[in-house]
Parts: C-alpha cells; structure tokens; sequence
C-alpha cells in the first residue's frame, strides 16, 4: 500500500507534465495522482501504527530510520501538496507569487521523490541482513534494487555498515 502510493503515485503525478494535453488537464491529473498519494500512505500509516498496537507484547512506532524517513516524506508531501493548492489552485494568487514559488514547489517534489525511495530501501534493510542485501542485488531478482535508485541503495549499505 506504501509503495505503490510513494512510488506510482509520486512519479506520475511529477511526470504528468510531460504529457501531451492541455494545461489544465494536466494540473488535474498531477492533483489526481497526488491525492492518491496521500491516501494510499494514510492507509498504510495508520494499518502499520494499528498492527504496532495491536503486537503483544507491545512494539513501539516509529523506532527505526524507515520510520523517520517515511513520515517525513509524508509531511513533505502533504506540505507541498497544500502550498501547492494554495499557491497554484487559488484563483487570487498573483503570477508574480506563482513564478516564484514554482521551483520550490518543483524541488520540493523531487525531495519528496527521493525520500520515498529512501524510506522503501530502508524498508527492504529492516527485513534483510546488510550481506544478504548485497548479495541479493548481484542476483537477478535483486536487480531492481540497485536499478530504481542507487544513490539510496549506496547511502543506505554504507550506513548500515557503519552501524554495526
């Protein structure tokens, strides 16, 4: 549920400018792909703070960095995408105020990007060993790990590595 809304959601609704409509149509289909964002990760935030509940014995929330960094591409998310409604949806914005805010919006949305896939490698690490990670990214199936996003796969062994 996390991932599909962090990864499906997040790339689509960053990559729907690219596609070939008209304007309007594509800022509501950026709209559209960021609500299903925030709805599929509100899900899955409240089923994995639910199941840390209900464990006996008790497991707390939010104890690990998977945790911190996938609430906080939550809050980023949820923060750009208001500021972005605000900023872009309201019709007594000035263009002046929207030109400057574009790029923050922009970089904003990339960061958040970014953390996602941070927070699902970092996801992937709590269940696998670091070696066996390693090793399962040289197999076949483990590929993907190191295709979708190196740079986080990198940060994510080297810090697990020096954490020992």
């Amino acid at each position: 549920m996390m991932v599909s809304g962090m990864l499906v959601g997040l790339t689509n609704g960053i990559l729907s400018f690219r596609r070939p409509l008209e304007k309007k149509s594509n800022k509501m289909l950026h709209v559209f792909w960021f609500i299903g964002a925030i709805i599929t990760m509100s899900i899955g935030l409240k089923a994995v703070w639910k199941s840390h509940d209900d464990q006996k014995p008790y497991k707390a929330n939010l104890y690990t960095l998977h945790s911190m960094i996938g609430l906080s591409a939550v809050v980023l998310l949820s923060q750009n995408f208001l500021l972005g409604l605000l900023n872009f949806g309201s019709p007594f914005m000035s263009e002046m105020v929207k030109k400057v805010y574009k790029p923050n919006h922009i970089f904003m949305g990339v960061c958040t990007l970014i953390m996602a896939v941070m927070a699902i490698t970092t996801g992937k690490l709590t269940r696998v060993d670091t070696v066996e990670l390693l090793i399962e990214c040289t197999a076949l199936r483990g590929l993907h790990l190191l295709y979708v996003c190196p740079v986080s796969c990198l940060f994510i062994c080297v810090f697990r590595l020096t954490h020992l």
